[in-house]
């Protein structure tokens, strides 16, 4: 969350002097969290100049999901005592870090689901979407890297969109995956008739609808028939583990 692990990614090695200084972090405590780091083997030391082991690289690149994933949902955790004495709820006191949350959704996604549904898409021709629920951008963007493709995200969460827009411009697509703050359960109210929508996709946003109400799930349906009669929609779900 403090932005080394990604510079570690992108450029190699990482002087915690120079990182601190520019971000205004206390060196100190940076140096003890990097050294614990260095013991357990993910990363490496030269002076005050770190970098990623093999073991380190690995360990980032296929799982960097699951850590995103337990930060983004921590202040469910630190608070919990207190949501089960009903002292505060989650989503009214208590919220989640929604960039992180997309983040963690779109880099374990990469690893089948996302591939899979692009390759789906451009099977039958698709260039142009709408990806409700679109977080931090992952697929759009992906799907907007290929010539001749582009297309929409909506999210509620104005914290995914910056996220988004930012990964958009950062993988040279901006001006091909267009990304807008709404509400997908008015869809009406936010669509253009310049927009040109070929397929509606849903990546992994419906179960956030079904843990709420049935009748949710049936209202967001409802909004796309509202807004695009008669266009095919491509989902991508989990499926809930029995415990019997």
């Amino acid at each position: 969350s403090i932005g080394m692990l990604d510079l570690l990614m992108e450029e190699g090695i990482v002087d915690i002097t120079e990182f601190s200084a520019r971000r205004v972090f206390n060196l100190r405590i940076l140096k003890i969290v990097c050294d614990y780091l260095y013991v357990t083997g993910i990363l490496e030391k030269r002076t005050l100049i770190y970098s990623l082991t093999p073991y380190g690289k690995k360990l980032f690149s296929v799982s960097r999901g699951v850590f995103d994933f337990i930060y983004a949902y921590a202040p469910i955790f630190e608070n919990l005592p207190d949501i089960i004495r009903n002292k505060k709820s989650y989503g009214g006191d208590i919220h989640r870090r929604g960039e992180f949350v997309g983040r963690a959704s779109a880099e374990l996604a990469e690893l089948f689901p996302f591939p899979v549904a692009r390759t789906l898409l451009l099977k039958y021709g698709v260039a142009n979407i709408l990806d409700l629920g679109s977080g931090s951008g992952d697929f759009l963007v992906g799907f907007c890297k290929q010539d001749g493709f582009q297309g929409y995200g909506i999210d509620l969460s104005p914290d995914a969109v910056a996220y988004a827009k930012k990964k958009a411009e950062e993988h040279g697509v901006a001006g091909k995956a267009h990304f807008i703050v709404g509400n997908i359960l008015e869809l009406k109210k936010h669509i253009r008739p310049d927009m040109k929508i070929d397929v509606i996709t849903s990546m992994f946003v419906l179960h956030e609808f079904l843990s709420i109400s049935e009748r949710l799930v049936l209202d967001v349906f409802s909004s796309i028939k509202k807004a695009f009669p008669g266009k095919h929609i491509v989902i991508c779900e989990l499926t809930r583990c029995s415990l019997n």
